[in-house]
């Protein structure tokens, strides 16, 4: 079974090529995860602000005992 990759994983393997160093690799992932990390507070301020997230939901959440359940 061979995997294709898409679009974006070929552009970050062609720009993490250019890595020589681990110092570099290693900025290069702090800048992916502090993109990320960015685009998620904007998201989830967005669902807080719209009112679909909410501390009640936050609880129930919490409180749920959601599992995968076992197949036999």
């Amino acid at each position: 079974m061979t995997t294709q990759l898409n679009d974006s994983q070929l552009h970050l393997l062609k720009l993490l090529s250019f890595a020589k160093r681990q110092a570099d690799l290693d900025e290069m992932t702090q800048v992916l995860i502090d993109y990320y990390s960015k685009k998620l507070k904007k998201d989830t301020d967005a669902l807080w602000a719209s009112g679909k997230l909410s501390d009640e939901l936050m609880e129930e959440i919490l409180n749920s005992h959601i599992r995968t359940p076992y197949q036999q």
